[in-house]
């Protein structure tokens, strides 16, 4: 009986989740930075947390990942994609400015386990200076190795002022 239990306490059963990541905004935090360099003026920052959970495990590019499609000027190099929204008359605009992009790269992620899912928090900052004065939201979502595409997520809607607050 003792065997047994001991058993059912070391086995795990296997999740099968999908292949296509899945994303959840968990929490946006509102601070002030130095960012590196000569000024040491305190910039507004955006931290965001994500939770998600790919089915194979396949998250996240290294360095080395520069070859189709992958590449710096593909569609595929960066995997996290971060849309910037700014409120205007009431209503989320999409900002499309092609210079100031908010994207970037997951880094590969060696899986620690025998499990074929990976799964795990992402907390990514998002420099806010060039919004001063703007109600944002941000929409993000991650690419797979397989380039599978998760869901869309929203970040809450946030006041970009000298003194950062949250829209209630």
């Amino acid at each position: 009986m003792v065997l047994l239990s001991l058993c059912f306490l070391c086995c795990k059963k296997v999740v099968n989740h999908s292949d296509t990541p899945s994303l959840l905004f968990e929490k946006g935090e509102l601070t002030w930075v130095v960012d590196d360099g000569f000024d040491t003026a305190l910039k507004p920052n955006y931290k965001v947390t994500l939770r998600f959970i790919d089915g194979d495990g396949d998250l996240g590019l290294k360095d080395s990942d520069s070859t189709p499609p992958y590449h710096r000027e593909g569609e595929y190099y960066n995997n996290m994609i971060v849309r910037l929204f700014v409120k205007k008359e009431g209503k989320h605009t999409e900002i499309k400015d092609t210079k100031l992009s908010y994207s970037g790269r997951i880094p590969f992620v060696e899986k620690r386990h025998q499990q074929p899912s990976l799964s795990g928090t992402i907390s990514y900052n998002i420099r806010l200076y060039a919004l001063l004065g703007d109600t944002v939201m941000f929409k993000f979502q991650i690419i797979d190795r397989a380039l599978h595409k998760s869901n869309w997520v929203d970040t809450d809607e946030l006041v970009v002022r000298n003194t950062l607050q949250k829209t209630p």
